[in-house]
């Protein structure tokens, strides 16, 4: 009679793999607030790989809020997301735009915003200010950083180049009021 440990080792293995991944890479949430939906999000697997099957239901929960259009969003502002939850752990990360038609970007007088490209969010989490919100995205390299004291989150975007930060003053459906602060200190990298 042969044994049956192999047998079971095939069960098993699985199981630890998951487990693996689970406790190295553990999924964290993430709501959209306008869609009112949470996406348990566990971007790699056990071997540390980005899941296609999480990025793509990632990329359904950051569809248009104004159009449900959907949109191919940047695998490395993905990647940044993920880091943002996994660095406030206990909380989930709120999304309140990521995606945005480019007919709604026009609307909104931003035509060339990064949103219509699937490389920009606006953010926030729970119990966690947006001041250190803003702080701990500033530490990323080549991002956009934009800080709103008078709204409710922080813009997030991911570039080619160089780091950028703004603040705008206004608030929810006011024209622009830009401060120019000190330039981002690794906006040069």
């Amino acid at each position: 009679m042969r044994p049956a440990w192999p047998l079971i080792a095939l069960l098993v293995a699985p199981a630890a793999s998951a487990a693996k991944a689970a406790s190295r890479y553990p999924a964290v949430r993430v709501y959209h607030v306008n869609h009112k939906q949470e996406l348990p999000f566990q971007l790699y697997d056990a071997k540390g790989l980005p899941q296609s099957s999480q990025m793509r239901k990632l990329e359904k929960l950051l569809r248009c809020h104004h159009t449900g259009k959907r949109h191919g969003m940047h695998w490395r502002l993905m990647q940044l997301i993920y880091r943002v939850a996994r660095h406030f752990p206990s909380q989930r990360l709120e999304i309140v735009a990521g995606y945005r038609h480019p007919r709604v970007a026009t609307q909104k007088g931003v035509s060339t915003s990064y949103h219509t490209k699937g490389r920009a969010v606006d953010i926030r989490v729970p119990g966690v200010s947006n001041d250190a919100l803003r702080d701990y995205l500033r530490t990323f390299k080549k991002v956009g950083v934009g800080y709103y004291p008078n709204s409710t989150h922080v813009h997030l975007d991911v570039r080619e180049d160089r780091s950028a930060y703004w603040v705008d003053h206004s608030g929810p459906g006011e024209p622009a009021d830009y401060e120019s602060p000190e330039p981002a200190p690794h906006a040069t990298r």
